[in-house]
């Protein structure tokens, strides 16, 4: 019974648009045609990191997942292999940390640069950083802020920390976490640049 209902919902909202003015034909390609045409994966970060892609880094608190999306920050900053491992590309990065205390960071991105034999002023290192903004991306007034950064600053990698701190939706609400990752399809497409 319930699948009838949603099946005339569906049937109802389709048989009410106009279709007379508007019409999309979409046409499908083949498996052939799909591996000639499409280009090759091009990787920020080799086997993990699509250019342009994006990819979530998850886990229990404080299980370390700063600490990782720094490195990762620098590696790609720096054009270094990821973890010692991953090669990276080198290119522009920003961090929107919502997370965490800037004397909190701070003190991290010290001990990373030591271990990298870097700077720890951060000199060297070309990663430009938002931190405890308020940025709530569920606000257009933000969206269109955090926009400006993206054009003005054109980074290959994105990080976030955290997406929980940087909108009000529901995360089990699939709906509010579309609304959410629409804004980030849009920015990669527009602007090329990777989530994390």
């Amino acid at each position: 019974e319930q699948t009838e209902k949603t099946a005339e919902r569906c049937s109802d909202t389709y048989s009410n648009t106009e279709t007379s003015e508007r019409s999309i034909e979409l046409q499908p390609e083949t498996a052939a045609q799909l591996i000639e045409d499409a280009p090759e994966v091009d990787y920020l970060v080799e086997h993990i990191l699509p250019s342009g892609g994006a990819s979530l880094v998850a886990g229990e608190s404080g299980i370390g997942k700063t600490w990782v999306t720094l490195d990762l920050a620098i590696s790609v900053a720096l054009g270094r292999p990821w973890l010692a491992h991953f090669p990276a590309k080198q290119g522009n990065v920003l961090v929107i940390d919502e997370e965490n205390a800037k004397p909190l960071l701070r003190k991290r991105l010290q001990k990373l640069l030591k271990a990298a034999q870097l700077d720890v002023d951060g000199s060297t290192l070309g990663v430009r950083f938002l931190t405890g903004k308020g940025i709530n991306l569920s606000d257009p007034v933000f969206v269109s802020a955090v926009e400006r950064v993206l054009a003005a600053s054109s980074p290959d990698l994105v990080i976030i920390d955290s997406l929980v701190r940087i909108h009000t939706g529901n995360e089990n609400d699939a709906g509010d976490m579309a609304k959410l990752f629409a804004i980030f399809k849009g920015w990669m497409n527009r602007y090329g640049c990777s989530f994390v």
